[in-house]
C-alpha cells in the first residue's frame, strides 16, 4: 500500500480471553476499562503497560484468575 508504512511497537501489553463475552464484559466495566487502550480482535485488548499490576489486581477482583506471561 503505497504511502501507508507499518507500525512496530515496543514493549506492548496485551489481554487475551477464550471467549469475546469476557472482554465486552470487561470494556463495559468502568473499572476496568480505565486500563484497556484499545480493542484488537475479539479476543484481544491492547493494555496500558504502566498499569498492569493495578489490572491484574482489579481481575482478580472480578474473580478472573489471570496468567501473567513474559514474551522475548
Amino acid at each position: 500500500m503505497p504511502g501507508t508504512a507499518p507500525y512496530l511497537h515496543r514493549n506492548v501489553s496485551l489481554l487475551e480471553v477464550s471467549d469475546p463475552a469476557v472482554l465486552d464484559q470487561l470494556f463495559a466495566d468502568r473499572k476496568t476499562a480505565e486500563f484497556l487502550l484499545a480493542r484488537i480482535s475479539d479476543q484481544v485488548a491492547l493494555v496500558d503497560s504502566q498499569k498492569l499490576d493495578a489490572l491484574y489486581t482489579r481481575l482478580r477482583k472480578l474473580e478472573h484468575m489471570p496468567k501473567m506471561v513474559q514474551s522475548l
